[in-house]
């Protein structure tokens, strides 16, 4: 390395040393070179003190850049002093969104007072698919506490409906994910897990408006796409209370045009206080004076909330069709997600009667479980929808769709679509009569909506969706040629079809009482499935493949420790939502058809039929089906040949199925049986006790 002198003239560290010469500290802070015949001093005399010089400075210079290096990096950032020692953790000192405020003397549904920020670029309108999305929990942000004299009262927020899918500027999924957003908090002990029976519902008036397209409003909280909505529930007292719970989650309720009217005299009964627990999904709302017992009481409530993007509660979704944008908006409340939409007794043995209105753009047609009254104007860019009364049935039943939907097929059974979907849905038209009419005729019990609308919907969480008296359907297994089509399509597409009718039966008008016999309905809808399927189209034998993909995939998820069984109990709504998985389907699937062959074919469907017509609009349990079988049996036989009782408590309570051992006597003639459970890989296996 060489070093330039105040000259200009290169020295080098090795001609240097030959000139004689050394180095030293310059006035001006630098180093220049010098020589002994410059400085008058011989070589000798210098050359001890320039080499112990040398050194000092060139410790001094590495030193001084040392220090100046630490100031300069330790300059670049700002001291931060330590938080407290009593602190909150940093996820916990975040202050939480709350989404809207509202007062009792301020206009409806107002601006909120803190507003996330704009995105840079509008959010994308690409649609993603619901397996990838993972909705948000409900209970992620809290409202902020009033001041004591605050004349404010705590809105009563539900948040997560705006987080779930709006596409607006208050969209929490725009910003950044933070570890709050996963935060859940403990759940309130004064709130049970399952609605306490004190008042139950007898009838919902239900009118919910759809806004759709409309300008970005930035007064309004849900962005440009949402529903407005009111409802008037009539409760009867079955036990003296001051506290009515219900379901609500994901959506905003008008806490001062919440009223409680006695029925009998029109008398207003003061509400107390409003809260909500977030993990349970549950409003509780306490009253000033005792609701009376055996009295009737209407609860109005009015609400909006967010149009989401996933198929949870109201959501849009979209078609298209000749290069032109089709949205759909449609409802998914199966199982526990009507409480995302509107106030209401989310479970399924509660079965109440619906009058629903519609309010819809006027270029939409709309369509749900009735047929449709009448229609009036609201105003030029809105009709209202009124549907016939509904007979009583669960809130997951219920549904709606709205879309710019053309009609095919002019009997009961319709088909909604696009104009290429229905020209395509000549097979659909063709076997659903003959379906609907094999499920009357085996039950000697007529359907009892008047009609049936098969409607074709861009997003849904499975194959179909069954509403009463509505089934929507992805346009896969719905619009499709009979003529040139494949002969698996064909075959999924009756077997989806044959098992959306068969659950008007089973699921609609009978109900389990409670989502760990979810594993019921499925089973006895799959078993109505490949016989009702085999009448419609015997070329297809869908009741093979529906028996092949039930037994083998029950199998496939069964096998492992982690397991669960079909029947378990289920308390709060992420139990829930997590029970209805393949093992509950297709294992249940498997055991009714085990269950059938038990006993003669034609004894089995007589027990479902005395079903079907002792426990019509009522909801019922596994011992019901049993004790129906075992009449049937007494009547045959005069006795009970197999008691499903115990036989099936062990396959439905326990996991897993078991694998059945032989072994043979050849010197006897004898042979032994045992069995233990199946697990895959090397895991420990648990005896079994099924009977063979």
């Amino acid at each position: 390395m060489s070093m330039a002198t105040e000259d200009g003239s290169a020295a080098g560290g090795s001609s240097s040393k030959a000139a004689g010469g050394s180095y030293r500290r310059s006035g001006g802070g630098g180093f220049e070179g010098s020589s002994a015949a410059a400085s008058g001093d011989s070589a000798d005399t210098k050359a001890p003190f320039s080499r112990k010089g040398a050194t000092v400075a060139a410790i001094v210079c590495v030193a001084g850049l040392i220090v100046l290096w630490l100031l300069v990096m330790g300059g670049s950032k700002k001291p931060t002093d330590p938080p407290p020692m009593h602190s909150p953790p940093p996820a916990m000192m975040r202050k939480p969104f709350m989404p809207h405020m509202t007062d009792r003397k301020g206009a409806a549904f107002p601006a909120p007072p803190h507003r996330l920020p704009e995105p840079a670029k509008p959010p994308s309108e690409n649609l993603v698919p619901p397996s990838l999305v993972k909705p948000p929990h409900p209970a992620a942000r809290l409202p902020k506490s009033p001041k004591p004299n605050d004349e404010r009262t705590v809105p009563l927020v539900f948040p997560g409906s705006p987080a779930a899918a709006t596409d607006g500027p208050n969209s929490l999924a725009e910003r950044p994910y933070s570890p709050d957003d996963d935060y859940v908090p403990p759940p309130r002990s004064d709130f049970p897990e399952k609605l306490p029976l004190y008042v139950v519902p007898l009838h919902y008036d239900l009118m919910i408006k759809i806004v759709m397209d409309a300008n970005r409003d930035q007064n309004f909280m849900f962005g440009d796409t949402y529903y407005l909505g009111k409802t008037i529930v009539l409760l009867r007292c079955v036990k003296p209370t001051q506290t009515v719970y219900l379901h609500a989650a994901g959506f905003t309720i008008k806490e001062q045009q919440t009223t409680l009217v006695r029925e009998a005299d029109k008398t207003f009964v003061g509400i107390g206080k409003m809260a909500i627990n977030d993990e349970l999904e549950m409003l509780k709302i306490e009253t000033d004076s005792p609701l009376e017992h055996n009295e009737s009481y209407s609860l109005s409530i009015e609400f909006a909330g967010a149009i989401r993007n996933i198929p949870r509660g109201i959501y849009k979704s979209y078609f298209v069709s000749d290069n032109e944008r089709i949205t759909v908006v449609a409802t998914q409340f199966l199982p526990t997600y009507a409480r995302w939409v509107f106030p209401c007794f989310d479970e399924p043995s509660l079965r109440t009667t619906f009058d629903l209105v519609v309010v819809r753009p006027n270029h939409y047609r709309s369509f749900s479980n009735m047929p449709l009254s009448k229609s009036e104007e609201r105003s030029r860019d809105f009709v209202a929808d009124y549907f016939d009364r509904t007979p009583p049935m669960a809130t997951h039943n219920l549904g709606f769709v709205i879309g710019q939907y053309v009609t095919a097929g002019n009997g009961m059974i319709k088909v909604h679509g696009t104009p290429q979907q229905v020209r395509d849905a000549d097979y659909a038209l063709q076997v659903a009569p003959k379906i609907l009419q094999y499920c009357q005729e085996t039950f000697s019990l007529n359907y009892p909506i008047p009609k049936l609308d098969f409607v074709a919907a861009p997003i849904l969480p499975a194959p179909a969706m069954d509403q009463w008296g509505l089934i929507t359907f992805q346009d896969v297994y719905l619009t499709f040629r009979s003529d040139d089509t494949p002969f698996q399509m064909k075959v999924d597409s009756l077997r989806v079809i044959a098992n959306k009718i068969a659950q008007q039966w089973m699921g609609n008008l009978v109900t389990m009482a409670w989502w760990d016999d979810m594993w019921l309905k499925e089973g006895i809808s799959r078993y109505i499935t490949y016989t009702a399927a085999n009448r419609a189209d015997p070329q297809t034998d869908v009741g093979f493949t529906v028996l092949e993909s039930d037994a083998h995939l029950a199998m496939e998820a069964d096998g492992f420790n982690s397991s669960a069984a079909v029947s378990r109990p289920l308390n709060t709504p992420a139990d829930i939502r997590r029970h209805i998985n393949v093992v509950t389907l297709s294992k249940g699937g498997a055991l009714v058809r085990m269950m059938a062959h038990m006993v003669p074919s034609n004894l089995f469907r007589l027990a479902l039929t005395e079903l079907f017509k002792k426990y019509s609009y009522q909801s019922i349990h596994p011992q019901h089906l049993y004790k129906e079988i075992h009449t049937a049996q007494k009547a045959m036989y005069d006795r009970v040949t197999v008691n499903l009782t115990t036989v099936m408590r062990e396959w439905t309570y326990n996991p897993g199925f078991p694998v059945v051992f032989v072994n043979r006597s050849y010197e006897t003639n004898t042979f032994s049986l045992y069995q233990k459970r199946f697990i895959f890989g090397s895991g420990p296996v648990e005896k079994q006790v099924l009977p063979l």
